[in-house]
């Protein structure tokens, strides 16, 4: 744990250097926790893709499955405390609501991982085409984003950054059909869909937050906020690529 600690300790350092040129370059005046979030980003990244990629081997199948359970208790354990700190609504229904939001993503990951061939890289692909248009849509929002895309829900978020976002689902789509061997232009038009549909995913969280005024989900991410403010994309995204999935069959992935 303390190597893990100097590690972190380490790369934030290095890190601050650059994302302070970065910003600088980019013409990006907020820079609180921005090192925070590339950190903690990419140790989580490499974490999951590393777990993904050798659930072909059984041991890690079952941490697969317990990562993904231990994600459904800590959001609905954080949904939960947001719904209960509110007297004015009826709470029986926003957390039976909750457990659907929570689940249905859940179980499509989970179906996705047990799907026909190609398995631990369709749910690769799914990852990064969120991770890639949250990324996209973040600094190219932050560098040239002007036009707010939902001032009434999210006031930071723009269209270009928007547009940044579907850029970059597009990108990991280009890049993903060469790994299996498909149509370019079917693999470009799923990754803009699927970082449409997460930027939807992020801009639900958004609505929800705003319902209950909270500015995170929670605290357990530093300079990400909540789990729950992390995988509200990925939520969306994730039984829109089963549905794909299933209608398109082993032929397309």
């Amino acid at each position: 744990m303390k190597i893990l600690d100097n590690s972190i300790h380490w790369l934030r350092k290095c890190l601050n250097q650059a994302v302070d040129s970065l910003c600088s370059k980019c013409g990006i005046e907020d820079v609180n926790n921005l090192s925070d979030r590339i950190v903690y980003g990419l140790i989580g990244a490499v974490a999951v893709s590393a777990i993904v990629l050798l659930s072909y081997f059984t041991l890690f199948t079952l941490l697969f499955h317990i990562l993904i359970m231990a994600c459904v208790f800590i959001v609905a354990y954080e949904w939960a405390i947001m719904v209960m700190g509110d007297e004015s609504i009826d709470r029986m229904l926003w957390l039976i609501g909750g457990m659907a939001y929570v689940v249905i993503p859940a179980s499509s990951i989970i179906t996705l991982m047990g799907f026909g061939s190609h398995n631990q890289l369709v749910v690769l692909f799914l990852l990064f085409c969120v991770w890639c248009s949250d990324t996209a849509a973040y600094f190219v929002g932050k560098t040239i984003g002007k036009r707010p895309l939902a001032p009434s829900i999210s006031p930071n978020k723009t269209i270009e950054g928007f547009v940044g976002a579907l850029l970059g689902g597009a990108s990991i789509g280009f890049i993903s059909s060469v790994f299996f061997a498909g149509s370019t232009l079917t693999f470009t038009i799923i990754g803009v869909i699927l970082a449409a549909v997460a930027q939807g995913g992020d801009l639900f969280e958004s609505c929800i937050k705003r319902r209950f005024n909270v500015k995170d989900s929670g605290d357990l991410i530093p300079g990400h906020g909540g789990l729950l403010d992390r995988v509200d994309g990925l939520f969306a995204a994730a039984p829109v690529l089963l549905i794909i999935r299933m209608i398109g069959g082993n032929s397309l992935f």
